[in-house]
């Protein structure tokens, strides 16, 4: 994570590389490569995640991981947990159903079917 005097980084790269044809369709459908370590992160812990947790897993400062979660909520993809008291702050759950729609509807609209 970032100290409180270091710079966040400008781009963020993953510790587990994505296989090639992954990185190729991140390229060529311009995905910011946070946004989608977020998503991610928080698919692979279905029990929801704090910005704080995901930021500590993907190894970048909070607030960047704040940023891109704000933009998802707006979105859609992000429901809050109960809280429960346990954890800090709010925790994040995504939506897959919401994610597969948009996701459908983006390959319908390229491929012309829409």
């Amino acid at each position: 994570m970032v100290g409180e005097n270091e710079t966040v980084p400008r781009r963020y790269t993953p510790s587990i590389a994505p296989s090639e044809d992954v990185r190729a369709a991140m390229s060529v459908f311009q995905v910011n490569s946070l946004r989608a370590a977020v998503i991610r992160d928080l698919a692979l812990h279905p029990e929801g995640s704090t910005t704080v947790e995901s930021a500590a897993r993907l190894d970048v400062d909070y607030r960047q991981v704040y940023q891109h979660v704000q933009v998802l909520k707006r979105e859609g993809l992000l429901r809050l947990a109960e809280a429960d008291g346990s954890r800090r702050g709010p925790v994040y759950l995504l939506d897959e159903q919401v994610l597969e729609s948009r996701n459908r509807a983006f390959m319908q609209h390229l491929l012309g079917r829409d």
